[in-house]
């Protein structure tokens, strides 16, 4: 009975996330292995998709800064939130700079399933993270090969700017 529960459990996590999060474990644990030798104190934390992971001159680009990126694979904010206890929360940075949103568009998802997503990205924020952390939201821009979906990333991220100005972020 307990095996059909946790496999019953495991399936409705997966409806609820989209695509299986899981499919970004091995990269996550590989970005946070080594951190025992990083300088936690006045952090600055770049974490979302692929537009920050390949951002491999951040540390050159803000060099009075204890900046650090997080970012991961092709994510969602769905699959942020689900990493959100490894990649955000142990390093209780001052600020986090997150990008989400793109490939959630892409994979068909609506504007109000994405800010749903970042509203319990945030609540879970408030709840680990001293009081002052803030929180910046980097608007998505649309590639060249994702140029079709342009009136949805305005959308979005119209929407997202509303979103974050009611929030304390």
């Amino acid at each position: 009975m307990r095996i059909i529960l946790v496999g019953c459990l495991i399936s409705f996590a997966l409806m609820l996330h989209g695509q299986d999060p899981l499919r970004f474990e091995r990269e996550v644990n590989d970005l946070v292995a080594e951190d025992s030798s990083l300088n936690k104190r006045k952090l600055i934390l770049f974490t979302g998709s692929s537009s920050i992971r390949f951002w491999k001159s951040l540390q050159t680009d803000l060099p009075k800064q204890n900046a650090l990126n997080r970012g991961f694979g092709g994510s969602e904010m769905t699959d942020l939130l689900y990493f959100a206890e490894t990649l955000i929360v142990p390093y209780k940075p001052k600020k986090i700079f997150i990008y989400e949103g793109d490939n959630d568009l892409n994979s068909g998802k609506s504007v109000e399933e994405i800010l749903k997503t970042a509203e319990k990205l945030m609540t879970l924020i408030r709840s680990k993270l001293p009081k002052g952390s803030k929180v910046i939201f980097i608007a998505a821009k649309p590639s060249l090969a994702r140029w079709k979906l342009k009136d949805q990333y305005l959308d979005f991220n119209k929407a997202l700017k509303e979103w974050t100005e009611k929030q304390k972020v």
